[in-house]
């Protein structure tokens, strides 16, 4: 993705710490020193002012590098619940910023911390109806139901999706993005309702136009898919990974999102079936009651607006301090 808006771009090697046993939670091992030499050349012929970091494995290499050249490091954390690289990244971190307040409570010893939501991508806050219509040849006149399960796709949503394909288009129009490898055969649909159902392996420039004619998401409870629905004021449905497969922050991303947003209902996964998916679709679009609304939506993300006030802060008292111009 980087190339293609060209800045420029250094990949480093690190390992992965895997929550399930993995012979590569070994081998990873030797990947970390490597990462860290490789990042450590890298920061000292880049000299950054400034390190900033949204977490992962990979992450961690490039702020303990940081660490040794003595670059200001400033972190985020999009989940309510850190991640094992935030955690250990965080305790030397100059800044932290956080997506939520309630993620305070996981870094009471850091005085330097600020809340500045999430960001989200411009081209979320760019989308096209007429071309969503165009590319799908839905009505204007029928509820959307926008069902995605990360670009992996989820297994499970997608088998009660084809389980209750046929009811729901005979009142909704469905675009269902199955995953890559993952799109179902022919689906038992009603021949009549069948052009109300568009399945793609996965879309990324669409979305932002997908999104202005969608009236529910159906989706998991992934911070970045949180940001942009919350951006937009959609309706939806949570279906977070379980701890099972997971820390579990999906789990509290999504109750905690429920909490403050009227018109999102979680199924945790292990209650997930067909039946209980079209029962939640009913109770927040009934197709007797349905009016399309016009919501106000914002042209831009708060939580760019925040970070990038962070690193102006920042870069200019790093700036100050040395005695240079930024």
């Amino acid at each position: 993705m980087i190339p293609k808006i060209n800045i420029a771009y250094k990949g480093i090697s690190t390992g992965k710490l895997r929550r399930y046993f993995s012979f590569k939670n070994f081998t990873d091992l030797f990947r970390v020193p490597i990462g860290m030499a490789q990042a450590f050349s890298v920061l000292r012929a880049f000299k950054p002012q400034v390190v900033f970091s949204k977490g992962g494995y990979v992450s961690i290499p490039v702020m303990f590098a940081a660490r040794l050249l003595k670059i200001p490091t400033i972190l985020h954390e999009s989940d309510i619940t850190p991640g094992l690289a935030n955690k250990v990244s965080a305790k030397k971190v100059s800044v932290l910023c956080l997506a939520h307040h309630e993620s305070q409570r996981y870094f009471m010893k850091h005085k330097n911390k600020i809340v500045t939501g999430n960001p989200v991508r411009e081209s979320v806050f760019q989308g096209n109806s007429e071309q969503a219509y165009k590319i799908t040849g839905f009505s204007k006149d029928i509820p959307t139901i926008l069902i995605m399960g990360g670009s992996q796709g989820a297994k499970h949503i997608n088998e009660d999706i084809s389980l209750a394909a046929n009811e729901l288009t005979q009142h909704y129009q469905i675009i269902h993005i199955a995953g890559h490898g993952k799109l179902q055969p022919a689906l038992p649909i009603l021949e009549e309702y069948r052009s109300r159902y568009k399945a793609y392996e996965y879309i990324d420039e669409q979305l932002p136009d997908f999104y202005q004619i969608t009236d529910l998401v159906i989706a998991r409870s992934g911070a970045n898919t949180l940001a942009e629905i919350d951006a937009l004021k959609i309706p939806a449905i949570l279906i977070p990974i379980g701890s099972s497969a997971s820390r579990g922050e999906q789990l509290l991303n999504a109750f905690a999102y429920q909490e403050k947003h009227d018109g999102t209902i979680v199924i945790e996964d292990e209650l997930l079936t067909y039946k209980s998916l079209i029962h939640a679709i009913s109770k927040i679009l009934p197709w007797d009651k349905y009016k399309r609304i016009e919501k106000e939506i914002p042209k831009e993300s708060q939580g760019v607006k925040n970070i990038i006030e962070v690193l102006d802060r920042y870069l200019g008292d790093a700036c100050i301090a040395k005695d240079q111009k930024c």
